[in-house]
Formats: C-alpha cells, structure tokens, sequence
C-alpha cells in the first residue's frame, strides 16, 4: 500500500514537473492581459507590440461589432467595423494621437467608392474629405451639399466610439495607447 501511494506521488510530481518545464520553455510572442472593465473583465490579446480586442456583443454599433488594435508605439488606436462573427469589414476609425486626428474610412457601395474622412480631436470638427485615391474632395463634397451630413456623422461616431471605450473600459483611448 506504502509502495503504490508512493508511486504515484512520484508519478504525479513528475506529470506536474513535466508540464511546467514545457511552459517555462515555450517562446510565445503572443500573450494576454486581463483587466476588468466596468462590465466584468475583458482580455486583450498583445502580438509585435500590439493590444488586440473584439467586441461582438456591446459594440457601440448595431448588428456589428469592432476590433480595437492599440498601438503605443504609434500612438494609435484602430477600431474596424466587424461582422457578428468577428470578421472585419473595410470600415474603420484610426485615432492617431501623433497628429490629433482619427481618419475614417467608409465604403459607399450605391457609388462603387470609398471615402477617406479627416476628423480633428482638438477642434472636434471634419477637416477634410478625400476619395479612394486619397485626392481631395473636400470642396466637391461642400459644393454638393454633403460636407455638412458627413462632419455631422462623423462627429457622432468618433463621440460615440470615445463614450463607448469610457464606458466599457475605464480610460480614454489616448489613455489606453499611452498605457504599457
């Protein structure tokens, strides 16, 4: 009986030996930080300097979700429009805290093209349009009449993105990018 308990202690000791050394060893450039958000906890996958994190269930956006990627680095913050699934859509809203600016990118299907918008965070107002091809058409959008529809949208959602990271996370975005 002696003899049997003590082998499997032995065993069992070398089973937990065995499996720690494996993970000690193991080089893993990915990893995982956990923290706790105002709404329970949240974990952000980190890879080549990068935080990574899919809301597919408290986006801000209806039927939708979003992949935050922070980047120290930077000093930028990417949130891509996602499907419920997870996969990411050609949409997005780059915060670039270097230049004070998020870019927005929107594709309008009814005109085969998308559009590039320039969002200034100090004078919380759209500076500027530009086409697929990154020319400017800032003025042809005010001469049609779509300049003011378009700052008014992108206003909403660069407020309604920044309200939704207080609220899920705690900090602001410039905050979470500066946050190592």
């Amino acid at each position: 009986m002696k003899k049997t308990l003590t082998g499997l202690l032995i065993l069992a000791l070398l089973i937990v030996s065995v499996s720690c050394s494996q993970t000690e060893g193991s080089t893993n450039a990915q990893s995982q930080t956990q923290a706790q958000s105002k709404d329970g906890f949240y974990t952000m996958d980190e890879k080549d300097g990068l935080k990574e994190y899919l809301d597919i269930e408290t986006g801000p956006f209806s039927d939708s979700g979003l992949r935050i990627v922070l980047d120290a680095k930077n000093t930028t913050a990417k949130f891509v429009k996602t499907d419920l699934k997870g996969n990411d859509t050609v949409e997005y809203w780059e915060f670039d805290f270097s230049k004070n600016e998020v870019e927005r990118y929107t594709y309008v299907s009814m005109m085969g093209t998308g559009f590039y918008y320039y969002y200034d965070l100090v004078e919380d107002q759209l500076t500027r349009i530009e086409g697929d091809d990154h020319t400017d058409k800032t003025e042809s959008s005010k001469n049609a009449g779509r300049f003011d529809g378009a700052a008014e949208k992108t206003t909403e959602e660069v407020q309604l993105i920044n309200q939704y990271f207080v609220d899920y996370f705690g900090m602001t975005i410039e905050e979470a990018v500066h946050t190592d």
